[in-house]
């Protein structure tokens, strides 16, 4: 049952991100409803999904670090973009349903690095509504485990 959780977490998490590509108004609701059908997925079993959303975060935060050594447009634009913000939304979201279970608290604080370093890639304004996205992640995390961050 484990490997097919394995699979099955895999290949939604694939999906998703794909799905994230493009928002707009309309996509909008589809992209919270598969959110909150990861979230559902991913809290049937924390154990299994700690090596999923460990790999992911740190996927997240080689792009992140990629961006930061190569200063690069193509590296910039792996981190600025709806699939990256999607990314950091879903998993901060993970965290926060499952706040009063110690399996997933470990990953707390490298995603709040990523999203603050995301923050700090590239400080002109062009980027302000990516840092609102970020800040209103990071607000959400805060209050709802309990952390001062």
């Amino acid at each position: 049952q484990s490997a097919l959780l394995d699979l099955v977490l895999k290949a939604m998490y694939l999906t998703y991100v794909k799905n994230c590509k493009f928002v707009s108004p309309s996509t909008w609701p589809g992209i919270n409803f598969m959110r909150r059908s990861l979230i559902e997925m991913f809290t049937l079993d924390l154990n299994t999904s700690y090596h999923h959303v460990f790999l992911y975060i740190r996927q997240l935060a080689i792009h992140l670090r990629n961006a930061i050594v190569v200063q690069k447009v193509e590296n910039r634009q792996a981190v600025y973009n709806w699939q990256f913000i999607n990314s950091l939304h879903l998993w901060a979201d993970l965290i926060s349903a499952s706040s009063n279970k110690p399996q997933l608290q470990p990953l707390l604080y490298p995603l709040v690095m990523v999203i603050t370093n995301t923050i700090k890639l590239v400080p002109t304004h062009q980027y302000y509504p990516l840092r609102f996205h970020c800040v209103e992640i990071l607000i959400n995390l805060s209050k709802e485990t309990n952390t001062f961050i």
